[in-house]
């Protein structure tokens, strides 16, 4: 099948990356640090005590930990809560953009705000997500995940797509995340089938950079079939939270997703850690490769060479770390025999 999934682990001292192929195309990439705040990961149970009640936004600020934005808890269905009062929560949606994480009550509790149960593995994450996937899939590791998270890693951070014949911007601003729909130099798509095919390229596209929120997609052309484009639609961000409105127009199509992930290019921010753990991957990449090198070296430079120190040893005695005064700062090399 065109679209059977497939699932790569790439595993490292430090960090972990889950993609998620359906035939050649990723689909999800989740990442999951050492570094990161258990208390603050989907699907993780916590105690948080009520900071804030806020009725303008139909909700309250919740601690959760310490050092870090409060969580939010939205209150409907004329859910009723006191400040001071403590609670048993889950995570529901990961913080972003400044914002903290968005939990749920599961009912009372008592004591100070602290992790009761960890989130679950990214397997267990990606399942939550992707309801579909068939039971027994387990996933690829080694050097064919190290490839298919630097692919993936690729397209989620790129505003640019080609996919088959179109030609897409997908960028996300602080508003809404806008779409826009052309035809390829050259291609052979009607204006319907290129519209059809945009529109499940952008929930994909969607899914792997981790966006929620309105979506504008400006389709090409107007006085479009909008019962074909809302049914394109619906198959392509088959979710029950999902609220999709008519083509309006201007041959727009509004789309309101929710949030669950990080978005890829926050996660994925060029700090000092993640320059030390791309060097890593690197290395590793190196590493699985080339199995006969007796020794591979990563030189460093002094921004990032001591993060390194402990990950480089946790990848056996062929892996070597040489600080590099020379380099700048986050700079990195990888030399192989």
């Amino acid at each position: 099948m065109a679209d059977a999934p497939t699932l790569y682990l790439d595993e490292m001292p430090g960090e972990r990356r889950l993609v998620l192929m359906r035939g050649e195309r990723p689909h999800r990439l989740l990442v999951s640090r050492d570094s990161d705040d258990p208390a603050r990961q989907p699907g993780a149970r916590v105690v948080g005590r009520v900071e804030q009640l806020v009725p303008s936004l139909k909700g309250a600020f919740v601690r959760i930990g310490t050092g870090e934005a409060d969580a939010f808890l939205p209150l409907r269905g004329g859910a009723r809560v006191v400040e001071g009062q403590a609670l048993k929560l889950q995570v529901t949606a990961a913080a972003r953009s400044g914002k903290g994480p968005v939990v749920r009550v599961l009912g009372p509790a008592e004591g100070p705000p602290r992790l009761i149960a960890p989130a679950p593995d990214l397997v267990q994450r990606l399942r939550v997500l992707e309801p579909d996937l068939p039971a027994g899939l387990s996933p690829v590791t080694g050097l064919d995940a190290v490839r298919a998270s630097l692919a993936a890693e690729e397209e989620a951070l790129a505003d640019h797509h080609a996919p088959g014949g179109l030609d897409m911007s997908v960028e996300r601003t602080r508003a809404l995340v806008a779409v826009d729909v052309d035809l390829a130099p050259g291609s052979r798509l009607s204006r319907q089938g290129a519209n059809l095919r945009a529109i499940a390229e952008a929930a994909r596209l969607i899914a792997l950079k981790g966006w929620g929120g309105l979506v504008a997609i400006d389709l090409a052309g107007t006085g479009l079939d909008g019962e074909a484009i809302a049914r394109a639609a619906r198959n392509a961000f088959a979710s029950p939270e999902v609220v999709i409105g008519p083509v309006n127009r201007f041959g727009v199509l509004m789309v309101s997703l929710p949030w669950s992930e990080t978005p890829i290019e926050e996660r994925l921010a060029p700090t000092a850690e993640t320059r030390a753990l791309n060097a890593l991957r690197q290395l590793n990449l190196a590493l699985l490769s080339d199995t006969r090198a007796a020794r591979i070296t990563l030189r460093a430079g002094a921004g990032i060479a001591d993060l390194l120190a402990t990950p480089v040893a946790l990848l056996g005695p062929r892996a070597h770390l040489v600080p590099d005064s020379s380099l700048a700062a986050c700079a990195h090399h990888v030399e192989t025999p």
